[in-house]
């Protein structure tokens, strides 16, 4: 899927981009919600973030090509400072 015809501002796509990229990175965003380490407000802000984003179709292609794990998300990624954050949360 491009750029061009990824459906954008879907926020229910962009959710399942974010899931899949934190979850390639290692982290169970669910229990850093659960456990409190990530708060409701954060989860808004990274979905937002991921909304605005103009590479969703090249997010959706990167995930493709690292189906199991990443060490770091792109460098494109609205969140990825969020994300490299998000192993070290205690």
């Amino acid at each position: 899927m491009t750029d061009e015809t990824f459906p954008k501002g879907d926020r229910a796509a962009h959710a399942r981009l974010a899931r899949g990229m934190v979850r390639r990175l290692g982290v169970d965003l669910g229990d850093r919600v659960v456990d409190g380490r990530v708060t409701d407000d954060a989860l808004g802000s990274i979905l937002d973030r991921c909304c605005q984003c103009p590479y969703p179709g090249s997010c959706a292609a990167w995930e493709a090509d690292h189906p199991d794990r990443a060490e770091a998300a792109p460098g494109y990624c609205q969140n990825k400072d969020f994300f490299a954050e998000l192993p070290r949360l205690r």
